[in-house]
């Protein structure tokens, strides 16, 4: 491997090997016959009606995403090649995730080890299931994975332009998935005084944008549904998974998501009375029912970092061949295990690496504050496979390469 690596250049390899794998994954699980639907996907799929049909924006569902898939529309095409366009979109923010690992790995340890590192990645099976569905996470994995190759080269180089696309990309990646709402505000601790600059230069017109279209969701959704906020999702979310199970242990009865009577009674109800009750709930919970909210907490997040594929698990077998189960099966254990080591590795490395490192490097301190984030901030949820956790698999994968690099280095 490494006299091939040293011949060729390593990201044609990546590449080759990354488009070998998904048909050798498409032939053998055959994902050209599968008609699974992930629940979420239908919510998707109607954002981007309201989107170009009734040019609305949805309550729960930014419109970047939304857009993005939904082009075909543009060219009056069925709804069923949104399927296709997002699958062909999903696997080239997948197959760009692994060249910017490489890009991101190379900078602090050799090409031979970066190139190992993104082949671990390659084959992730949770990160490769989730392309063939109408999902955020490839796309959003791909921006994330981005942001932090900006903040990089922004480390190397100190210029302002790298911030700039940072802080841009990274504000637009609300519109894609609002879950990093919160962790701006800790980007923005961390690059206060340099931000300030760039807002003072001529690279600032790329913030201010980003920014008008987070009040154009804002104000959006504000006249439509009557409140000021990128999505709504998150207080739906809270009130049907965290409080839900909650409530179930306070009353020693089975969780059962999406049938129970909190979630059907929520269903009911207008935007604001969802965001009120969900509010008055967890108030309530905090108050009386404090200890079994902890423990719906950590059970959520017990689940949310053992389980496998959620995509390998709906897959069935149309063809009737010999060998689907089998390979099912070692992919359902596989992704559950790959889940289990990033997620202790992720959050073991980041904690020892905040703990211990004192030099100025700033992107690494936001890898680690990032898998952090995104692992606790999992918690509000729940029953979604790997769903939760693949996102910050790259990121990972730079911490452990550049702390394998210290290791080696002190030894």
């Amino acid at each position: 491997m490494k006299k091939i690596v040293e011949k060729l250049n390593p990201k044609v390899i990546l590449l080759f090997i990354g488009i070998i794998w998904i048909t050798v994954f498409c032939y053998l699980l055959q994902l050209e016959h599968q008609t699974y639907i992930f629940p979420d996907t239908y919510s998707y799929i109607l954002s981007i009606k309201q989107l170009f049909f009734e040019f609305k924006f949805n309550d729960h569902r930014p419109f970047l995403f939304s857009f993005l898939n939904g082009i075909p529309l543009l060219f009056n095409l069925p709804i069923e090649y949104v399927f296709k366009w997002s699958f062909l979109l999903n696997s080239i923010a997948w197959l760009g995730t692994i060249l910017l690992l490489y890009k991101i790995i190379s900078v602090s340890v050799t090409k031979r080890i970066a190139f190992v590192f993104s082949l671990v990645y390659i084959f992730t099976i949770g990160s490769l299931g989730i392309v063939f569905h109408l999902l955020t996470e490839p796309i959003f994995t791909f921006f994330l994975s981005f942001v932090v190759y900006l903040f990089q080269k922004f480390e190397l180089t100190k210029n302002n332009k790298f911030l700039t696309f940072a802080i841009t990309l990274l504000i637009l990646t609300l519109l894609i998935k609002p879950i990093l709402k919160f962790f701006i505000l800790i980007v923005i601790i961390f690059y206060f005084k340099n931000i300030i600059n760039v807002l003072k230069s001529k690279f600032s017109l790329l913030i201010y944008i980003a920014i008008s279209l987070i009040l154009l969701q804002m104000y959006s959704i504000k006249k439509t549904y009557g409140d000021f906020t990128i999505s709504t999702i998150d207080t739906s979310t809270y009130y049907n998974y965290l409080g839900t199970k909650a409530d179930c242990f306070k009353k020693d009865i089975k969780f059962e998501q999406g049938t129970n009577p909190r979630h059907v009674y929520l269903s009911k109800l207008s935007n604001l009375e969802r965001k009120k009750i969900a509010i008055e709930d967890f108030k309530e919970q905090l108050k009386s029912n404090k200890i079994n909210l902890f423990k719906a907490y950590f059970s959520n997040l017990h689940i949310n970092s053992t389980k496998g594929s959620a995509s390998i698990f709906g897959f069935e077998n149309k063809r009737n061949t010999w060998f689907f189960n089998s390979v099912q099966f070692v992919f359902k254990a596989i992704s559950k295990g790959q889940n289990v080591i990033f997620t202790i590795f992720g959050v073991i490395g980041s904690i020892l690496f905040l703990i211990r490192n004192k030099e100025k490097e700033k992107e690494l301190k936001l890898v680690s504050l990032t898998i952090l984030y995104l692992f606790f901030i999992s918690g509000i949820s729940s029953d979604q496979g790997d769903r939760f956790h693949i996102v910050f698999f790259p990121l990972v994968l730079i911490l452990v390469a550049n702390l394998y690099h210290k290791f080696q280095i002190e030894k």
